[in-house]
């Protein structure tokens, strides 16, 4: 199940559960929509993946409607334990699955930008490899396209991207800047 429906599920359970008379008392705390705009951010942060543009702004957006929503959780059970228990324990459910969906969006933008600093690794590696320039010359026009592309999801990474997108066709006697440019494209993909 995709994480918008796994939100939207919780979402439908929990106007299920306030829909039961007994739960009368938990309407108009907030949880629902907090669940919503969770299930939301998700959405967006499933397009900033696919498209690899501002995915850090996304894992943003994202861990801070959980963090709102855990803490919402939170102060709603701790308030409501004793008359709702069901509800409650509900909500520490859902308040359990944001903190642990907080963990996993966090590997996978970290996992994205491994994915970027090790296809920079490989074009170093073609790089030092290339047997003439114009062998030298694609594997850097190559270089250029993929990091932009993969990279433009990373803030951080857009000062190389402009760094690699000025420099022309490579010469002869400047392999090594090239080289050396890539070799700084893959540490700063690395970086937080």
């Amino acid at each position: 199940m995709s994480k918008v429906a796994d939100w939207q599920k919780r979402w439908d359970d929990w106007k299920k559960t306030l829909a039961q008379p007994k739960n009368l008392g938990l309407r108009g705390t907030g949880v629902g929509e907090s669940i919503l705009k969770v299930k939301d951010a998700e959405m967006d942060f499933d397009k900033a993946k696919s498209s690899m543009k501002k995915i850090t702004e996304a894992c943003a957006d994202l861990q801070h409607h959980l963090s709102e929503l855990i803490s919402l959780c939170k102060k709603t059970s701790d308030k409501h334990k004793i008359v709702f228990t069901t509800a409650c324990q509900q909500l520490d459910a859902i308040r359990e699955a944001a903190a642990a969906r907080q963990r996993e969006s966090t590997h996978e933008v970290d996992e994205i930008r491994k994915a970027v600093s090790d296809g920079c690794g490989e074009s170093v590696k073609h790089l030092k490899g290339a047997k003439d320039m114009k062998e030298f010359g694609d594997v850097w026009h190559r270089f250029a396209l993929e990091f932009e592309r993969y990279g433009n999801g990373f803030p951080n990474l857009q000062a190389h991207i402009a760094k690699v997108k000025e420099k022309p066709a490579p010469t002869d006697g400047a392999k090594a800047e090239y080289i050396k440019i890539a070799e700084g494209c893959q540490k700063a993909a690395m970086v937080r």
